[in-house]
């Protein structure tokens, strides 16, 4: 079932840092390696 959403996926905090753009309206995060999440907002 697709339901509209495009799923965008990072391996570590860097590579979202890279692959995040103002296209994206929410990021869904769990650990990652690198940066926590304070640091990624």
């Amino acid at each position: 079932m697709h339901l509209g959403c495009d799923v965008t996926t990072a391996g570590s905090s860097e590579e979202c840092l890279r692959v995040v753009s103002p296209e994206h309206k929410v990021v869904f995060m769990d650990v990652c390696t690198g940066l926590d999440g304070y640091e990624l907002a």
